[in-house]
């Protein structure tokens, strides 16, 4: 395992906000080419993905 020393924050990027979502937000999706990209893109030491979560 490689030391960690770049980490790839993703936050609240889930189907809620997207169109169609109970959250929408205009164009959301237009962000997940880029999310991806980096996503794979990347040789990350760790992945962190945060998700909004309304009980």
């Amino acid at each position: 395992m490689k030391p960690a020393t770049e980490a790839l924050i993703v936050i609240d990027v889930q189907n809620d906000f997207m169109e169609g979502g109970a959250l929408a937000i205009g164009n959301a999706s237009h962000i997940l080419p880029a999310v991806n990209e980096r996503i794979t893109s990347g040789d990350y030491g760790f992945v962190v993905v945060t998700q909004d979560m309304h009980p």
